[in-house]
Formats: structure tokens, C-alpha cells, sequence
């Protein structure tokens, strides 16, 4: 006998949940649910760091030595450390790819 599937059944990328996670806060749950084909409570656990809490993605960047003394400058005007700006960079942008 086939296991069945839930309509809801669905895997989630960590571009995906970094999707939901920087969808603005009015956008209603089961907005979200639909579009990533999962529940609205599964929405609410991600937002509220229940689960997908220790998902990290690891980034490799190559910074061409000329740019680092500008990524070190603007890191320290952000008071942030230079992995943590690209970090962010990075998270935005695959954010904005997910939607």
C-alpha cells in the first residue's frame, strides 16, 4: 500500500523559509501557506522561530582584495563584523529570488 501524501506535503528550501521569514508582517499565514504549498500553522512555527531554528546556509564568497578595505569600513559603520554584512547580503538577495 502507497503512503499518502497531505496536500500540504511539501519540503522547504532555507531560501524559501528565508522568504517567509522577510515577508512583511501583514502578509496573513495562509497567504503564505499557499504559495509554498504548506500550512499556515507551519508559517506561524517558521515566523516565530519554532522550527527551522537552527537552519543556517553557508556562504562562500571570494572578496577581491581591492573590495576589502570598503567591506571592513562598512561593516564597521554597521557595527557588524565583515562575514555578518555578507551574510546579510547574501540572505536579502536569496530572499528576493524566493518570491
Amino acid at each position: 500500500m502507497q503512503p499518502t501524501r497531505s496536500k500540504y506535503a511539501s519540503t522547504l528550501t532555507p531560501e524559501q523559509v528565508a522568504g517567509i521569514r522577510a515577508a512583511p508582517l501583514p502578509t496573513r499565514h495562509a497567504d503564505l501557506a499557499r504559495q509554498f504549498n504548506v500550512t499556515p500553522t507551519t508559517i506561524a512555527r517558521i515566523r516565530r522561530g519554532q522550527t527551522w531554528s537552527n537552519d543556517h546556509v553557508e556562504v562562500r564568497v571570494k572578496v577581491p582584495s581591492a573590495a576589502v578595505p570598503g567591506l571592513e569600513r562598512r561593516a564597521k559603520e554597521a557595527g557588524v563584523t565583515p562575514a555578518d554584512l555578507l551574510a546579510s547580503s547574501a540572505m536579502q538577495i536569496a530572499s528576493k529570488r524566493g518570491r
